[in-house]
C-alpha cells in the first residue's frame, strides 16, 4: 500500500505541474480520482496498523507507516489544490473539487 501510494503521489505532482503548464482545467479536475485512490489505501494503512499485535517494536514500525502514509496523502491534497487553483486561473471561477478525504466539506454539484 505503502509503494502504491508512492507512485499515486509522484503522478499527482506531475499531472499537477502538467495541468498548470498547460493550462488545463479537465485535466487538473482528474487529480481528484488518483487523490480518491491515495485517500482509501491511507485509511486501509490506518485501519491494518490497529490490528498489528502486541509487540512494541511492530506497533513502533506501523506507527511510523502510519506517519508515511499520511505525509504522501497529503502530497495527493496539495496536488488536489494546485488544480484547484489550475481551474481558477483557467475559467476565473475557484470552486473546491470534491475531495474523499472530506467528504463533509464536498459541494452539491
Amino acid at each position: 500500500n505503502i509503494a502504491r501510494m508512492g507512485e499515486l503521489a509522484g503522478s499527482l505532482v506531475v499531472q499537477a505541474k502538467q495541468s498548470f503548464e498547460r493550462r488545463d482545467a479537465a485535466l487538473a479536475q482528474d487529480l481528484v480520482r488518483q487523490d480518491d485512490e491515495i485517500d482509501q489505501l491511507n485509511r486501509r494503512c490506518f485501519a491494518r496498523a490497529l490490528d498489528i499485535g502486541d509487540d512494541p517494536d511492530t506497533r513502533e514500525w506501523a506507527m511510523h507507516m502510519i506517519l508515511v502514509a499520511r505525509c504522501l496523502e497529503r502530497v495527493g491534497d496539495n496536488a488536489v489544490d494546485i488544480g484547484e487553483q489550475t481551474a481558477f486561473v483557467v475559467t476565473g471561477l475557484f470552486r473546491e473539487f470534491e475531495d474523499a478525504s472530506h467528504p463533509e466539506l464536498a459541494r452539491p454539484r
